[in-house]
């Protein structure tokens, strides 16, 4: 055998020892693949006990052979093994078609005030004029969350999560002077927030390129609001729930006095607007949100 021979050899063996050794981790990666197709109430149930076939199965191959076999076993699942919600297909076609043309003409008409705020974003703290974000989706699928950029760059994500966490087990209170309590819905004097910020997030401005989700499909302009990967991490089984339907710009909560809710009530109004979901109570709802964001400004 010559050198160049035996070289090749030796790598050879030791690329096929690396891939005999990732086998394993391919084969996580590939059934947690697979379940996210799955319905929210089966998809980590069936993440688990895949997973720890896995880990009982000896040797990396037969890992790999079971994981590729769940490919198959994944079949296309009808509206009914999906969810509990009742199946309205001419009214999600009614709302996706206006979605569409309203989402479409917003981004024509409001394109000259997109410039005004790129140009402001910029003027005032270095960064991209748009802010994107992981967030999760109908059925739980993540998507790409856009809005203009209010805070600055490099921030530390870690005060939210904090305020997400207590938001959700109901310990974020302030006092209303009468000695009520209720609940608080955004962190107060958040030094994230940049000073153009303050005026996009107030005016809801900031909130204008969630048109394009709309456009895309990963977004309804009704419906709950996407939660964050590290909020959806804190829900319960049945708050979950709340993300059967296509996620939102605005939706019941938005357009209700959400500074006395609790953030239980909150997903009960989405969960009530998601089995009651028709196309009188969806155009209802877009017309009242002009009104409820003026009335909390």
């Amino acid at each position: 055998m010559s050198l160049l021979e035996g070289i090749l050899t030796l790598v050879l063996s030791v690329l096929a020892a690396e891939i005999f050794v990732y086998l394993s981790v391919w084969a996580k990666a590939v059934v947690r693949k697979q379940a996210s197709r799955l319905p929210i109430r089966l998809r980590d149930r069936l993440q688990e006990e895949w997973l720890r076939h896995i880990e009982d199965t000896p040797g990396n191959i037969a890992k790999f052979v079971f994981a590729i076999s769940q490919i198959r076993a994944v079949p296309r699942l009808r509206h009914s093994d999906r969810t509990n919600l009742p199946y309205k297909p001419w009214t999600d076609l009614a709302m996706r078609s206006v979605d569409i043309v309203f989402s479409l003409a917003g981004l024509i008409l409001v394109s000259p005030m997109f410039l005004t705020m790129a140009v402001l974003i910029k003027c005032t703290s270095k960064g991209p004029v748009l802010f994107k974000q992981r967030r999760v989706g109908k059925f739980g699928r993540e998507f790409s969350y856009l809005k203009f950029r209010s805070m600055y760059t490099n921030t530390d994500s870690a005060i939210h999560e904090k305020y997400v966490r207590q938001l959700i087990e109901q310990k974020n209170q302030a006092s209303s002077g009468t000695g009520d309590t209720k609940p608080v819905f955004k962190i107060v004097n958040d030094p994230r927030i940049t000073r153009i910020g303050h005026f996009l997030r107030k005016s809801s401005l900031d909130e204008l390129p969630q048109f394009i989700n709309v456009l895309r499909g990963e977004m309804s302009l009704v419906g709950p609001r996407p939660p964050i990967l590290y909020e959806w991490a804190c829900y319960k089984a049945w708050h979950r729930q709340r993300m059967e339907v296509t996620p939102g710009i605005t939706g019941l909560w938005q357009i209700d006095d959400r500074d006395r809710m609790t953030f239980d009530e909150m997903v009960h109004l989405d969960l009530e607007y998601a089995r009651k979901r028709s196309f009188w109570l969806y155009l209802k709802t877009i017309i009242a949100t002009p009104k409820a964001v003026l009335r909390k400004r």
